[in-house]
């Protein structure tokens, strides 16, 4: 397996949730909402104030994702064991929240230096819809929309 971000990580995904949302309190965000499902943080909602207002926007630590590329570097290692998959499900867990984690802290350097505004650089995950679409899956279904409509050779 080519290694990925904080793959050993041991840093637990809710210890890494409580550095996030204090990076994003440091950077002014006025709120902070955590998504959730059974019983897993899934994502990090926040409203933040811009050059145009206030947005929303929305950080997806998407697991299922991390734990097949992590599963697929230790088929070896698992062979259908119930628990050793859920052992690597854990560590999936925490490695995808390291990196959402890093990604931010990256982006929230750039911020402070000037380099890029915050709505410039989090535009992809900038809620845009009342149903809690992002500006990223908004544009995907307009372009869903516009290849349908184009004929097929």
């Amino acid at each position: 397996m080519s290694k990925i971000l904080n793959y050993t990580t041991v840093i637990s995904a809710k210890k890494t949730i409580l550095e996030i949302t204090g990076m994003l309190q440091d950077a002014g965000a006025m709120q902070i909402l955590t998504t959730c499902s059974s019983g897993k943080v899934t994502g990090l909602a926040f409203q933040i104030k811009t050059a145009y207002g206030m947005r929303g926007y929305q950080l997806p630590a998407r697991v299922e994702p991390c734990y097949q590329v992590l599963l697929e570097g230790k088929k070896w290692f698992v062979r259908d064991t119930d628990a050793k998959k859920a052992l690597i499900h854990e560590q999936a867990e925490r490695v995808a929240w390291r990196i959402v984690k890093d990604w931010l802290e990256a982006n929230l350097a750039l911020i402070k230096l000037g380099m890029v505004r915050l709505d410039e650089t989090m535009m992809p995950y900038m809620l845009v819809g009342e149903d809690g679409r992002t500006a990223y899956e908004d544009y995907c279904g307009r372009q869903k929309q516009l290849t349908q409509g184009q004929t097929q050779p």
